[in-house]
């Protein structure tokens, strides 16, 4: 048992520290400000759009324009199955099913048609169907789930606080061992002016969240807090933990898939089909296979936007989606996984603040009402070409491939090793 801990924590030390110190932080950074708390979750629904969409266009090597149908079909879904009192967590796994469903069905026109002539038939197909559920409905589409009932658990709060305690005296324990192994005196005092800095930053984000959540139990122990106050508090905490572990569990998800023998198969197909078919693999069996797991994610993000914003409207289907998630995996880096995870934030936040900045645009500039909101895109699809001219693998994409030796001498450098 102690053999089995020591080489988890020695994993841990050499190759997933910086994702635990992440991790951790992002346990306790939104207790910093009620901004953070409010708005990061929004931006983590991006993070697993864009990273789903990398299963398709990152590993598959399949591109696609149809990316807002499983994230809108799953939004749907998930809005149906809450408001009729099924819980968060099994309308979730549907959603993702409906989606990887939505999307199979999609990529079966890829047996025939490949490449550019694909992507727009997905785009085709997605505005379709976005048209058919508009005439359909005689009615403006839109389904209210108001409050998530998994928003108001108090036990959910529980949760988050034993989760944030152990994964700081994790962190605690796994720097400590890092420090203790560390022979070089000089990369030594780096390591520990930069430990410090994080510790810092948990330790006060874990004193904040402890003594918010003690006033919060002392008010309602004492029945001084109305229920409005009850769900101001608790619902954001709820909300912002449970968009971070589900981001969390399905990045580990679909990492193991990357390095499983299917994520190598789809490599291979996605840099030499015509090899991978001599060898003796179904292609398309296996294009189908990404676009299922593709799919299932996106779904899930979909469901996970109802807890950001409550209301399912035909806007989830809207080719918006399509283009945060292309932008999020280009600028971040197709096919590195954790670059389309910070290049769905990057593009989550630049949309998100562009349009909060619109009033501004509107006194300097002589546009239209109808200019001003296409505004927006306009400015990300800009940043999106300055990527793609610059750093043309995007930005973690660059950082694996044409950063070698850079990574070696930071590696050098931090960790003391070669």
């Amino acid at each position: 048992m102690k053999k089995s801990l020591a080489n988890l924590i020695n994993n841990i030390q050499y190759n997933h520290m910086a994702s635990l110190l992440i991790l951790t932080i992002s346990m306790v950074i939104p207790f910093y400000s009620r901004q953070l708390l409010t708005g990061l979750p929004i931006l983590y629904v991006w993070a697993l759009l864009s990273i789903s969409y990398d299963v398709v266009l990152g590993l598959g090597g399949i591109p696609s324009f149809g990316h807002a149908t499983p994230f809108g079909l799953g939004a749907f879904t998930v809005a149906i199955l809450i408001s009729n009192g099924i819980p968060l967590t099994p309308a979730l796994i549907i959603g993702g099913i409906i989606g990887s469903i939505s999307y199979v069905s999609m990529g079966l026109p890829a047996y025939r048609v490949k490449g550019i002539y694909y992507a727009i038939l997905t785009l085709a197909i997605a505005e379709v169907i976005l048209a058919l559920i508009n005439n359909i409905s005689r009615t403006e589409v839109a389904i209210t789930v108001g409050i998530v009932p998994e928003l108001l658990d108090i036990n959910i709060l529980w949760i988050y606080v034993v989760f944030t305690g152990f994964l700081t005296i994790l962190s605690l324990y796994v720097i400590l061992i890092d420090l203790k192994t560390t022979k070089i005196h000089r990369i030594l005092y780096i390591k520990i002016i930069l430990y410090l800095i994080i510790l810092i930053i948990v330790l006060y984000g874990f004193y904040y969240l402890l003594s918010s959540i003690y006033n919060f139990i002392l008010k309602l122990s004492l029945g001084s807090i109305q229920y409005t106050d009850f769900i101001r508090f608790i619902s954001p905490i709820n909300r912002y933990f449970i968009t971070l572990v589900t981001l969390m569990i399905s990045f580990m998800l679909i990492y193991l898939i990357y390095g499983s023998p299917v994520g190598s198969i789809l490599r291979g197909v996605r840099e030499n089909p015509l090899r991978a078919e001599v060898i003796g693999y179904d292609i398309f069996r296996y294009q189908l296979l990404a676009f299922s797991v593709s799919g299932f994610f996106a779904g899930v993000s979909g469901g996970l936007y109802l807890l950001c914003v409550p209301t399912a409207t035909l806007e989830v289907l809207s080719v918006d989606k399509t283009f945060i998630a292309l932008l999020g995996t280009v600028i971040g880096g197709a096919g590195t996984i954790i670059g389309p995870l910070y290049g769905g934030v990057i593009v989550g936040f630049l949309r998100d603040y562009l349009r909060r900045i619109i009033p501004i645009f509107s006194l300097y500039l002589p546009l239209s009402p109808q200019q001003l909101q296409i505004l927006p895109s306009f400015i990300l699809g800009f940043i999106y070409i300055i990527i793609v001219l610059t750093v043309p693998y995007g930005i973690m994409g660059s950082w694996y491939y044409k950063a070698i030796d850079l990574r070696r001498r930071i590696k050098l450098y931090i960790y003391g090793r070669g």
